[in-house]
């Protein structure tokens, strides 16, 4: 039985008409849907293309669905579903998940800004910024992590200096560039001593 994902097109002009047939001569299994304004058919059924005469029917059997259409009632149909109803795929909900995760990794940086400053504009465009970058940001250090080894200790030191800043605000406010340059020594450290000391290799034991 073939693993690979049921696709689906809607909208088989001269353009998606060319992708459906390199979709079918890849071997993907493609459904796609009957309009009166689709170039004709034949070519792509004697390839083993199906076809479904409703959005309803095309989306209930792909796993994918590809639009390659304009502003036409074919994208409200399959965007709202027939009779109004909300239809989506599972990329769908990826693409909500994605978005979450964004909101997540700015507001976990509110706390930091606010100990920076309380403007409101620079406070606003730092975690909009936040949202575009840190997921991005965080998976490409991720990869680094190996080599400062020590550097979640620095993070852990910057917490507990802004935290404490926060806490003395009222008693006495630590001026923004002494901030950021204990942010920047404890930072620099942490990495300069990871790389040179780098982490012990951990033998493996034999079972």
């Amino acid at each position: 039985m073939s693993t690979r994902p049921r696709i689906g097109m809607v909208g088989i002009g001269l353009m998606g008409h060319g992708i459906a047939s390199n979709i079918a001569k890849h071997g993907y299994p493609l459904t796609v849907l009957e309009h009166p304004g689709n170039q004709p058919l034949d070519a792509l059924k004697a390839a083993g293309v199906t076809s479904e005469a409703s959005t309803a029917a095309l989306a209930a059997v792909c796993d994918i669905v590809l639009l390659c259409v304009t502003g036409t009632p074919q994208v409200e149909a399959v965007l709202l579903g027939e009779g109004g109803a909300w239809a989506y795929t599972p990329l769908f909900v990826v693409l909500v998940l994605i978005g979450v995760i964004d909101v997540i990794f700015a507001v976990d940086s509110i706390p930091a800004i606010f100990a920076i400053t309380t403007d409101p504009f620079i406070v606003l465009t730092s975690n909009v910024f936040a949202v575009l970058g840190l997921r991005a940001m965080f998976f490409m250090l991720a990869g680094m992590a190996d080599r400062f080894h020590l550097l979640p200790y620095g993070l852990a030191v910057v917490l507990v200096f802004i935290g404490a800043k926060m806490l003395m605000i009222d008693i006495y406010k630590i001026p923004v560039l002494w901030s950021l340059g204990v942010v920047a020594v404890i930072l620099g450290v942490t990495v300069a001593l990871s790389l040179a000391r780098p982490p012990k290799s951990t033998p493996m034991t034999g079972g």
